[in-house]
């Protein structure tokens, strides 16, 4: 039945209506609960929002601390069961909408609604104004009235104009809304054989009984957002790393739960990645006390790359790109931007004398199906041309712009805490008077590769394929390292007669970036006879080999 009384706006986030392809959605499930009559004076329009003209009837509200079977927000979606599904929004799934498909929340930052898919799905899109924004896991977050379309059903959906002390108020419920949604998180049990020591600030129990202990209370790295600790699992004596956000003992439940959603985005990103040469994450762990952050448990590999950058010979320089480019063209592949590339987040150590390198903290990875990003972002001097333009419109190709400076730190004597020439305002002037100058003078054969990697235009600036590929082929001059014979794989966009070809001849490969051939009027040697002429500056061919992912079509 409607709601005849006046709606308290504090309390209500979002209101739904003018509904296509959904014919008799009054009668789905419980729907009728959240249905309500406009009021009839034309005074009382603030329920509409900044909408000029009223939405098609039936209209339904959703209301903090109202009709909510899941304290985390309310699913749209098709399933007929009002405990699995708040409002159902088609029949049956034959429609295409399944049976949990939307969620609905407010955010913990700004206190608006936000839509995120519950199901990876595509072609799914809200329309905010002349904005266009695709759907995803990760939520949307809104403010002004916006169209949701689903395909087969579409509507409106708006949050209502408020009074200044229904703002105030509306702010206090949001609070309790987080707070809900926080002692609500499901929490591992601890084991009875737990030792009473370790229930302390310094410990979370995780899955499987794990007990999880910071055991001397330090830090063992610092970010930008958090900080990383070396703890042992008390069950099985194992070490790991534990990721720690930031935090204030004066922090609300807003800030608490702002925290966990962004650790627990990382996590996921970081386990749907699934990559030998990126970080493992292990388990996201709650404390007990829902206003302490949570811990990311994570492969615990104490040096990075800035650490070493000065003990690194020929060999393991070529195993720092070779993996960096595998993690990358994995990450690209999977829509997904790094957007945070430099030395300390390349994690190193040393398996039977050969280097592993993992990239590590993604806290500011972002998954971008529609591949244009516009949040700034990242380490400044390790951070693209494009990030720096007045229109911030970028690509995962800021990722290759770095990995071409951490390449400059690798084979030249570019050193960016000595680089006082650095002006973000003026990348053509830094380019000519301090990169040129640097990649003239890296070795020869690595030259391309600079310069490949740190074009001013994005479009013209090498994937991490494309980079990974060069390496393969400059590595690959008719044997491995280990003086084995080979043949090279079959790249995605060549045929079998590219396979042939050398770097040099691969007109994918040309590192300015020309559109036809040229012989260069300063001609180098080749790779092979490079190696011969000058070993000390550029043999790599040693006892160790190489990963196999060297190969491209690994």
């Amino acid at each position: 039945m409607a709601t005849t009384e006046t709606i308290d706006l504090s309390k209500v986030v979002l209101i739904l209506g003018s509904f296509t392809g959904a014919d008799g959605i009054l009668t789905f499930s419980d729907n009728s609960r959240y249905q309500f009559q406009p009021p009839n004076k034309d005074a009382d329009r603030q329920w509409m929002g900044c909408q000029s003209e009223e939405p098609k009837p039936p209209l339904f509200y959703l209301a903090m601390g109202e009709h909510m079977f899941d304290p985390s927000g309310w699913v749209l979606g098709s399933d007929p069961d009002s405990d699995k599904c708040d409002l159902q929004i088609a029949e049956s799934n034959r429609t295409g909408i399944s049976r949990r498909l939307l969620k609905i929340d407010v955010s913990p930052g700004t206190h608006s609604p936000r839509i995120a898919l519950i199901p990876d799905r595509k072609g799914l899109y809200i329309k905010d104004g002349a904005r266009t924004l695709i759907l995803s896991r990760e939520a949307v977050e809104f403010s002004r009235p916006v169209d949701v379309e689903l395909g087969a059903v579409s509507f409106r959906a708006w949050p209502p104009l408020r009074t200044d002390s229904q703002k105030r108020q509306h702010r206090k419920l949001a609070r309790s809304f987080s707070e809900d949604v926080l002692r609500a998180i499901p929490k591992y049990i601890p084991s009875i054989r737990s030792l009473p020591e370790t229930l302390t600030h310094n410990t979370r129990y995780g899955k499987d009984g794990a007990v999880y202990v910071n055991e001397s209370g330090g830090l063992e790295g610092r970010g930008a957002h958090a900080s990383v600790m070396k703890v042992t699992d008390r069950v099985t004596g194992k070490i790991y790393g534990a990721k720690e956000p930031y935090y204030k003992s004066s922090d609300d439940h807003d800030a608490a739960r702002k925290r966990l959603e962004a650790l627990r985005k990382e996590y996921e990103n970081i386990s749907k990645l699934d990559h030998p040469y990126i970080v493992r994450a292990y388990d996201l762990v709650p404390a007990e006390d829902v206003t302490l952050p949570p811990w990311m448990i994570i492969e615990y590999i104490p040096q990075d790359l800035r650490d070493v950058l000065t003990d690194l010979d020929e060999h393991d320089k070529m195993a720092v790109m070779t993996y960096l480019s595998s993690a990358l063209q994995h990450m690209h592949e999977q829509n997904m931007a790094h957007r945070d590339v430099k030395p300390e987040n390349a994690l190193v150590e040393r398996q039977n004398e050969q280097l592993i390198v993992k990239l590590a903290d993604f806290g500011t990875s972002k998954r971008d199906h529609a591949g244009k990003m516009e949040s700034f972002t990242g380490t400044k001097i390790y951070m693209a041309p494009e990030l720096f333009n007045q229109a911030l419109q970028y690509t995962n190709k800021v990722d290759l712009w770095s990995l071409g400076l951490i390449a400059m730190q690798l084979y030249t004597t570019w050193d960016p805490r000595k680089d006082e020439q650095w002006d973000p305002r003026d990348f053509g002037s830094w380019m000519r008077g301090t990169i040129l100058p640097c990649i003239a003078r890296a070795p020869s054969q690595f030259r391309p590769l600079l310069k490949g990697l740190l074009h001013q235009r994005p479009e013209k600036r090498w994937s991490a394929g494309k980079c990974l590929r060069w390496l393969w082929k400059l590595n690959q001059v008719g044997e491995d390292v280990a003086g084995n014979n080979v043949s090279s794989p079959r790249d995605n966009e060549g045929t079998a007669n590219d396979k042939k070809r050398p770097a040099s001849m691969d007109p994918e490969l040309n590192a300015e970036g020309d559109e036809r051939q040229r012989r260069s009027p300063h001609p180098s040697i080749s790779t092979g006879r490079a190696r011969a002429a000058s070993p000390a500056e550029t043999h790599i061919k040693d006892e160790r080999s190489l990963p196999s992912t060297l190969s491209p079509g690994a």
